[in-house]
């Protein structure tokens, strides 16, 4: 069989060629139709009539053909419709159009379509193609050639998945692109190897990948859950185009999966193919401290993970709260035992990688508007306030306290060289600098699940608040009349000037526990200096 461009077995060949450049989507429509139309009928007779007649195929050797996008030798119309048809799919050609000295891998790359189509748009590009079929690689070699793209596309005889090894693999002789791994079909191995073995292998930059194209007929999952530790390090413009077919069961935990580590998933218009793509993180660190928060954690971190940095100081956690903040790749945890929150909050702090650093407890969590506000503010790349206040709304017991919240305005956002932290409990930042700005939006405070959990922390922090009054030498006197006079004030200031009460029971509630905490703390301090007398 002659290789020469244009030459085909038979005047019809030629013919079917001239009618498919002219009108390439209907008539590959039309003879895919008629082809899948006169197999069923053969598969059908064959079942009923116990017969062996052979699918029938309009064309069916191989014959070489060239278009727009390039000089292509292919095995049949079908193969024609579907891979290297200029016109099917041919909204994505955007996204495999490369940068100068990147690279783009082809996994699943077929005979070749998009290898070739990103190679003649830039020729300084890098490109890997991988092709696990051996009669199909034999087709990329052929097209490479034809094209002359030697120096630019290495074929790559190789399946990927997961693990690095030998799988089984399903060849369909007929529909080559519908080949596909299979481990259950151990009469065809082929070597496969996870993405971050390929790289190191071939010795790919890591900086210079800008395209992965994933098209496994099934396997993508089990590819993307072997770059697991490679999807954070991947420069923040690389694109991934991932074909997920409607059927796949997979198609919503590819999704989390991607989100896990901070890409967007966009659905493209054409076939079932996705674009995922970096979130790009927001170059603002996080400081948060742990102890025992295992139930809190996930949800405060599912706020933060576009930060590109989160540090957790923990104090001695005995649940799964590290093990939880250790599936977050932007986390860093270290370990120190409380002395005080506010040397904890500073050990953070100091831990931070950039100027910039937003502090937030564990039962806590960003609102989406306040990260957009943050991010908004980040992209302007010179901060135009050193410090920021943040306002807490609080969570209490069965309802956000819409006007009765605990948590006033606090400074959260701040550049560390002009801050730092003091006090035992309830820390204060000591602010060094007079360019104080205010975010308009606000961080929820879901640490109040019962009143019972509630009691428990206002005893634990009314004894390291009264600690740290003895510590730094505070006298209270006439207490008899202070405690009642403190829980009153704060009370009816909570209730009527703060407002309060428009949260009806729950702002009563909440007004009243309010006001206890401020009296336990006068009550706990004058047992503390009655016994020490």
């Amino acid at each position: 069989m002659s290789t020469k461009l244009f030459h085909a077995k038979s005047l019809f060949n030629q013919f079917y060629y001239i009618l498919f450049e002219v009108c390439c989507e209907q008539c590959s429509k039309v003879l895919y139709v008629l082809e899948r139309f006169f197999s069923f009928i053969i598969i059908l007779a064959n079942h009923v009539f116990h017969t062996t007649l052979q699918p029938f195929y309009i064309i069916k050797w191989d014959y070489i053909l060239k278009n727009r996008n390039g000089a292509w030798k292919i095995k049949q119309c079908s193969d024609y419709g579907f891979t290297i048809n200029p016109y099917h799919e041919n909204e994505l050609e955007p996204y495999f159009q490369l940068s100068p000295q990147k690279s783009f891998i082809d996994i699943g790359a077929h005979v070749g379509k998009w290898s070739v189509y990103a190679a003649k748009h830039q020729p300084k590009a890098h490109i890997y193609a991988c092709e696990p079929n051996s009669e199909t690689y034999n087709y990329l070699i052929n097209n490479i050639h034809l094209n002359a793209l030697e120096r630019i596309i290495t074929p790559l005889s190789t399946a990927l998945s997961n693990f690095n090894g030998r799988t089984g693999f399903m060849k369909n002789s007929t529909y080559t692109s519908t080949s596909r791994i299979l481990p259950t079909v151990t009469a065809n191995m082929v070597d496969v190897q996870t993405l971050p073995s390929l790289i190191e292998h071939n010795s790919i930059d890591l900086s210079s990948i800008e395209l992965i194209k994933i098209d496994t007929e099934g396997e993508e999952f089990n590819i993307l859950q072997g770059m697991s530790h490679l999807l954070p390090l991947l420069p923040s413009d690389c694109r991934i185009i991932c074909e997920i077919l409607d059927k796949n069961s997979k198609k919503n935990d590819i999704f989390k999966f991607m989100r896990q580590y901070g890409y967007r998933a966009d659905e493209l218009t054409c076939g079932s193919n996705v674009l995922f793509q970096k979130e790009v993180l927001v170059q603002v660190s996080v400081s948060i401290l742990t102890l025992n928060e295992e139930k809190n954690i996930k949800r405060c971190l599912e706020s933060v993970k576009y930060f590109n940095d989160i540090v957790i100081v923990d104090s001695g956690s005995s649940d799964l709260t590290l093990e939880i903040a250790s599936e977050y790749p932007q986390v860093r945890i270290f370990k120190h035992p409380l002395e005080s929150y506010a040397y904890q909050r500073n050990y953070a702090s100091s831990k931070t990688l950039n100027p910039m650093v937003f502090v937030l407890d564990a039962d806590e969590e960003l609102s989406t508007p306040l990260f957009e506000e943050i991010k908004t503010i980040v992209k302007k790349k010179e901060f135009s306030h050193d410090i920021f206040s943040v306002q807490l709304v609080d969570y209490l017991w069965w309802d956000f306290a819409r006007h009765s919240s605990w948590g006033s305005r606090q400074y959260r956002l701040f550049n560390k060289s002009r801050a730092y932290y003091k006090g035992l409990v309830h820390e204060q930042l000591i602010v060094l600098s007079q360019r104080i700005g205010k975010l308009q939006n606000s961080i929820y405070h879901k640490s109040h699940s019962s009143i019972e959990k509630t009691l428990t922390k206002f005893n634990r922090y009314a004894d390291l608040e009264v600690t740290d009054y003895i510590r730094q030498g505070v006298r209270w006197r006439f207490l008899w009349l202070r405690i009642p006079y403190t829980f009153t004030k704060f009370f009816f200031g909570a209730l009527i000037i703060k407002g309060f009460m428009r949260d009806g029971t729950l702002g009563i509630i909440s007004a009243f526990l309010l006001s206890f905490y401020k009296a336990l703390v006068l009550i706990k301090y004058a047992e503390r200096t009655r016994h020490s007398q």
